[in-house]
């Protein structure tokens, strides 16, 4: 077993001596705000170290990757020397104990609070949709149910609680941390924000923070950020101006600690440097870092009691699933006896009464069967990779018994969210039921030929028919077709899937064979050049979002909200130019990275 790498129990110096982290900070609440090279990291990774080698639990979410550091130690060159022996989990990332499983926050939250280990989460390499799946699972389930002392480091906190929300799918993670934030002390949480852009985080949590570590930042909007966090705190407003003036000065390293109610102090304080590996730095010229193997005790006894309950549950999926295969067979035998038993005499609509109502409960029972059968077959899967995965990752160096971590991340079977929708065949067996008897019809007649719909249901069906049965999102939908989310274009949708001519699922839709037998030859041609693309979209969006496409196709690359603006004559804080991009975003048209900017080369076939 490695040797404990001994920890210094100060945070830095004073003028006045050792500044000390207190054995309640745990449960506190802080806000590190500082530029690009002051240092910041520094002092994070410091209060990680201090946290580490008092047993108190953390978790780290770290978008950028830098703090998997923490399991190395560092020589005199801040090199990685040999493991740190620091009890941290690692999830994800190149040097994970474990892969991340982008729907497995929840298990991997109740994971934390069972066995009390502190981790860091790799999310650099997480695609920003399942960042946002992840991190909602896991900090719902922590603050819905953890009750012991542990502390959450949201590294880059600017892009997981931003101010300026660009993107509803933004709104539950910000909603979520700010209520860690502002209530998290009644389930035994503590927060630190760490980011070098304090003017773009989330003004409501930030103002919650009592405890402010303000380092060197210039500009004035970082400033304003901090000064308005004085206005918030009045017990801390004897400091302010002596504050405001020295923040663009100090040295890296150097901060004000401001804790006006808690320890009810405010102290220059210049941090120790860090005993660990700082994986996140700047490499120097020629440097090249050597991989350490890293070393951590895990609960061996627990991973062995998942283990063979995992096989438990696999065994018994597979059971299941025969039987519901069977059940499935024989349900769709009788279906096809009852269409069958439709007779040519009888009028339409007494054959599609009948139709309808020996079908509706088949295709209900059916329906409930295969959503059993997906949910069994996606989690079995899962098992499968995950352990596959971490077979492979025992070739490099790690010990075969180390793959029973995978299966902590694994799904609950009883939790069917997360499981991945597969295209059923219950539709076209009941079209087909009408089909079926239709053919029977005097003339081969079908009541698709009755059928009115406005015009603007018209527009809808051409455009989904258009796509030859793809899907294609609400926005892209809408666009289109040149509508505008309404009572109206509800009763559109609903209109079209009464008669069966389109299809949705969740915010998706495509046109059914039905539908696009009823549109005949009216049906426009998909677009299969970029030309093409952008003859169908320019005439539906606005003569500024235009503009901003015609950039990002004319000269493709990522783009910061500020360079495209700048480049296609708006502000960067104009809501003019943030609805622009939204459309075009909601259009399928331009996809995000972060917060950068670009053309969907997909959609527009660059």
């Amino acid at each position: 077993m490695t040797k404990k790498l001994i920890i210094p129990d100060y945070l830095g110096t004073t003028s006045a001596g050792e500044f000390t982290l207190h054995e309640d900070a745990v449960t506190q609440v802080f806000a590190l705000l500082a530029m690009r090279g002051s240092g910041k990291s520094n002092w994070a990774a410091v209060m990680m170290e201090i946290f580490a080698s008092r047993g108190d639990q953390f978790v780290t979410l770290d978008p950028p990757g830098a703090h998997h550091g923490i399991r190395a130690r560092a020589d005199k060159d801040g090199m990685p020397a040999g493991p740190s022996g620091l009890q941290v989990l690692l999830v994800g990332g190149e040097h994970g104990d474990i892969p991340l499983d982008p729907n497995g926050g929840k298990e991997l939250a109740q994971l934390v609070m069972e066995t009390k280990i502190s981790c860091v989460i790799d999310l650099k390499q997480v695609r920003l949709r399942d960042r946002r799946t992840f991190i909602c699972a896991f900090a719902e389930e922590l603050y819905a149910r953890n009750k012991t002392p542990l502390h959450l480091f949201l590294e880059e906190a600017d892009e997981l609680i931003p101010q300026q929300i660009d993107d509803k799918d933004e709104m539950p993670i910000r909603r979520i941390l700010r209520s860690i934030i502002k209530g998290g002390r009644s389930s035994g949480l503590g927060a630190t924000i760490i980011t070098q852009r304090p003017e773009m985080v989330d003004k409501t949590s930030l103002y919650q923070i009592d405890n402010l570590i303000a380092m060197s930042v210039w500009g004035k909007k970082p400033i304003k950020a901090i000064t308005d966090w004085f206005d918030s705190n009045d017990d801390a407003d004897a400091h302010l101006k002596e504050i405001r003036a020295s923040l663009p000065k100090l040295q890296p390293g150097s901060a004000w600690f401001v804790s006006p109610k808690w320890l009810k102090t405010t102290v220059q304080v210049q941090a120790r440097q860090r005993v660990t590996f700082h994986a996140g730095r700047t490499p120097k010229r020629g440097e090249q870092v050597v991989n350490v193997k890293y070393e951590i005790a895990q609960v061996a006894d627990l991973f062995k009691a998942k283990m063979q309950e995992r096989g438990l549950q696999q065994q018994q999926e597979r059971d299941t699933l025969a039987d519901l295969r069977t059940q499935v067979t024989l349900l769709t035998d009788e279906l096809a006896s009852t269409r069958a038993a439709a007779r040519p005499s009888m009028s339409t609509g007494e054959i599609n009464n009948l139709v309808d109502a020996a079908t509706t409960p088949l295709k209900d029972t059916i329906d409930a069967l295969l959503e059993d059968g997906r949910s069994i077959i996606a989690r079995t899967e899962l098992i499968g990779d995950i352990v596959q995965g971490m077979h492979e990752k025992a070739g490099r160096g790690w010990k075969a018994a180390d793959d029973k971590k995978a299966l902590l991340l694994l799904p609950s079977l009883s939790d069917r969210r997360d499981v991945p929708r597969i295209a059923t065949p219950i539709n076209d067996i009941h079209n087909a039921a009408h089909s079926t008897v239709r053919k029977h019809m005097p003339n081969g007649s079908a009541d698709a030929g009755d059928v009115k719909l406005p015009s603007g249901a018209v527009r809808i069906l051409q455009v989904l028919a258009q796509w030859q049965g793809k899907w294609i999102t609400g926005g892209q939908l809408r666009a289109q077709a040149g509508l505008k989310k309404s009572g109206t274009y509800d009763e559109y949708l609903r209109r079209l899937k009464a008669v069966q001519f389109i299809e949705q699922s969740g915010n998706q839709f495509r046109a059914t064979a039905a539908g696009v037998q009823f549109l005949g030859a009216d049906i426009p041609r998909a677009p299969r050049t970029t030309r093409e693309v952008l003859d169908l979209w320019e005439p539906k969006i606005p003569t500024g979002a235009r503009k901003i496409l015609r950039i990002l196709v004319d000269r493709p690359r990522e783009y910061s909200p500020n360079e495209l603006a700048e480049a296609a004559g708006f502000s960067g804080n104009s809501g003019t130019f943030g609805e622009y991009t939204r459309r075009l975003v909601s259009a399928g048209l331009v996809v995000k990275h972060g917060s950068a900017l670009a053309a969907n080369r997909e959609t527009l076939f660059l």
